[in-house]
């Protein structure tokens, strides 16, 4: 995501109005301004209407889910 006031909010905000517990949240970037990274592990799987909102946060420039695999997937 772009590097702009707001942006983690956002996300967070959605993933809150639909009961989502944020388990880690992990931020970073390499220079004020440029591009950031944003790394969630949750606690339930996010429906794909989900992603599909998040990917329409203004700043945001890519979403990619990860889904924990369980023991003996």
């Amino acid at each position: 995501h772009r590097d702009i006031p707001g942006t983690v909010a956002k996300v967070t905000n959605i993933l809150y109005d639909n009961k989502v517990n944020i388990a880690f949240l992990n931020l970073g970037r390499n220079q004020r301004g440029k591009n950031a990274t944003m790394t969630f592990e949750v606690d339930s799987k996010i429906p794909s209407e989900l992603i599909e909102e998040i990917k329409k946060v203004e700043g945001i420039e890519k979403v990619i889910l990860i889904n924990k695999v369980e023991e003996g997937e």
